[in-house]
């Protein structure tokens, strides 16, 4: 790894920078992550999509199942991040072995997960808008940083409360974004097959007839590669603005004979 050669410029932005940096960043990697996206959610894109379309009646546990599947079809997305950091479109052989070397961000985004439901779940939403920003880093401080569990959530506990703004910004886009993209991938899904194939709404609508819909399906599952990457590029610029990490990535190049 050349830690001289980080193709991110390492420093302080406002949270709305770091997020059009993520888009940046992505647009950069174009065909590479574009492969990495279609493996990573097209399995589940096309299995759920089938079951929903037909067995309509099934659509809540259709949905229940893209939910718990978030973590895993984030996971490549994540792996992919982080070797792109340094390896411009890294293969697809390089990503799932640095997928599978990070296997831990799987459980962990789970928990995470879980245990903010739970806070909301107890307090009808009240806790779960204090955990989540909280939380927000818990993958990468346990996987990146290669602590334990218990470890990197103290220390997602830290740095969320050094980089408070960015933390919950973050967190606040990455609520939207799915449900963006479920009412985008639904209005567009419905007027292909409605309007353009003059087909009606053979699978249900979802305002109307409260269906899950092959759409909202695949615009659920198609978020979460995105949250992966806004997570992973919030993370580096909370570490450089509160940590420094720029000068830290800058004396190991030198201390590795990398820059």
């Amino acid at each position: 790894m050349n830690l001289g050669g980080c193709r991110l410029v390492l420093r302080e932005r406002d949270p709305l920078g770091t997020l059009d940096l993520a888009v940046a960043f992505g647009r950069a990697e174009g065909g590479a992550l574009a492969r990495t996206v279609a493996w990573a959610a097209g399995p589940w894109v096309a299995g759920l999509g089938v079951w929903a379309m037909l067995r309509p009646s099934d659509g809540p546990i259709v949905f229940g199942i893209a939910v718990l599947a978030g973590p895993v079809v984030q996971w490549p997305v994540f792996a992919h991040g982080v070797l792109a950091l340094f390896d411009a479109r890294p293969s697809a052989a390089a990503v799932w072995r640095a997928a599978w070397a990070r296997w831990a961000f799987v459980p962990v985004t789970a928990l995470r997960s879980a245990l903010v439901a739970l806070a909301g779940l107890v307090s009808f939403g009240l806790l779960a808008v204090l955990v989540a920003p909280a939380l927000w880093w818990a993958p990468e401080t346990v996987v990146l940083e290669r602590r334990g569990v218990v470890p990197g959530v103290v220390r997602a506990l830290g740095l969320s409360g050094r980089a408070g703004a960015l933390a919950l910004i973050g967190t606040m886009a990455c609520a939207a974004v799915p449900l963006w993209a479920v009412g985008v991938a639904e209005a567009s899904g419905q007027a292909l097959v409605g309007s353009v194939l003059q087909l009606g709404a053979p699978f249900g609508r979802l305002i109307a007839d409260g269906r899950v819909t092959p759409f909202v399906v695949a615009g659920w599952v198609l978020a979460q590669p995105v949250l992966a990457w806004v997570r992973l590029v919030a993370y580096l610029d909370a570490r450089t603005a509160t940590e420094g990490w720029d000068l830290q990535v800058a004396v190991d190049a030198i201390a590795r004979g990398d820059a």
